[in-house]
């Protein structure tokens, strides 16, 4: 937009129209590719967000996101008449290299909408069905979550054809299966293959547990505090082997901040998760800033304050956090000064230091 008075050289307005000129051309050029109208090879329901977020690996917090902001494409079939929740359930195990990730999906899509376990797509399929089918596990990839929400569809399934959701099915109880981490060829005393990585607390106290496993087993299992904790103490202890490696604590941090943020949101009154938690922020700060990393968006810096305030005479957390606000502050200058501030982490500290006088790791840190 011009001004009137503007009177810039003769150059400097040919420059400005332009860019005016490119970048309504560009516009142009994204809503073309948006309009499934002018395309005649898509179809409308081609642009469903959700639809389509389920059908790879996206980062749990943003599914959720995507999922909370788009209600009413969670209840939506598209042209093939399949919700998110068949589209989910039928995607390839391949699709996700995380463990638990599709039990993380299926179970956000049946708290947005239950009735979806039991809607049938266009060949009569139910999304119970379609998990089976794919060859997804009995708890990581969902089908339990998809049982427990409508076990009538069970009754459409060929059992005999799948011999281990049979045997899972028998024993589907919480603690059924002996807790022992054999491989998933191995049979127990009842009979029941382990599915592999079937419990979560094993999984992330493996020593050579994988990133994206650990994250996804923390946001499949949200809900459990041990899994929280444990899942924090594994990612620290990622975070420690990779200390001197900056690049790849980076990778570490860009989704691994964001989950234990989650797990100390949903654990307040747990001082072992927001100890944990704390611990792995504070290695994880000099990722601060990096790409999407933020410790200040993504609500680092209030969880840590958070657990200052409900656990002030816990000395354990108290040093830990102040250690943490240390690192933070350190790597993020007076930006995160601002931020620490702004949620009275300051207080926070100067309580802890009054709270806890003869407590040496909290007046150092402090």
């Amino acid at each position: 937009k011009f001004f009137p008075g503007d009177n810039s050289r003769d150059e400097v307005v040919a420059h400005r129209q332009k860019y005016k000129v490119a970048a309504m051309n560009t516009w142009k050029v994204i809503l073309a590719l948006l309009d499934p109208i002018a395309d005649k090879r898509k179809s409308v329901s081609d642009f469903f967000m959700v639809h389509a977020a389920v059908r790879i690996e996206t980062p749990p917090d943003l599914l959720r996101y995507i999922i909370e902001t788009r209600p009413e494409e969670v209840r939506q079939p598209n042209d093939e008449g399949r919700l998110p929740l068949h589209v989910a359930a039928n995607a390839s195990t391949h699709a996700a290299e995380s463990s638990y990730h599709y039990k993380f999906v299926i179970d956000e899509l049946l708290y947005s909408y239950p009735d979806g376990a039991a809607s049938t797509d266009s060949e009569g399929k139910l999304p119970l069905e379609l998990a089976i089918e794919s060859e997804k596990k009995w708890i990581g990839g969902g089908i339990k979550s998809l049982h427990d929400v409508y076990p009538d569809a069970m009754s459409r399934v060929k059992m005999e054809e799948y011999p281990s959701i049979q045997r899972a099915l028998s024993f589907s109880t919480n603690f059924a299966e002996e807790r022992d981490s054999c491989d998933e060829s191995v049979i127990n005393e009842n009979g029941i293959v382990k599915e592999e990585h079937y419990d979560a607390i094993m999984l992330v106290q493996k020593s050579d547990a994988d990133l994206g496993d650990i994250v996804s087993a923390m946001w499949a299992n949200e809900e459990d505090g041990g899994v929280q904790m444990l899942g924090c103490v594994a990612i620290t202890s990622l975070a420690k082997k990779y200390q001197s490696d900056q690049q790849m604590l980076r990778t570490i941090a860009m989704s691994a901040v964001n989950t234990i943020v989650n797990a100390m949101k949903n654990h307040p009154n747990e001082p072992a998760v927001q100890e944990k938690g704390c611990a792995a922020l504070n290695l994880l700060a000099p990722a601060d800033n990096y790409r999407e990393v933020s410790f200040a968006a993504s609500g680092a810096v209030a969880s840590i304050v958070a657990a200052m305030q409900a656990h002030v005479s816990d000395a354990i957390v108290q040093q830990e956090a102040c250690s943490a606000l240390r690192n933070i502050l350190k790597y993020g200058g007076s930006d995160r000064a601002t931020v620490i501030a702004s949620v009275s982490g300051f207080t926070a500290i100067q309580n802890a230091l009054f709270s806890h006088p003869g407590v040496q790791r909290v007046q150092e840190e402090g």
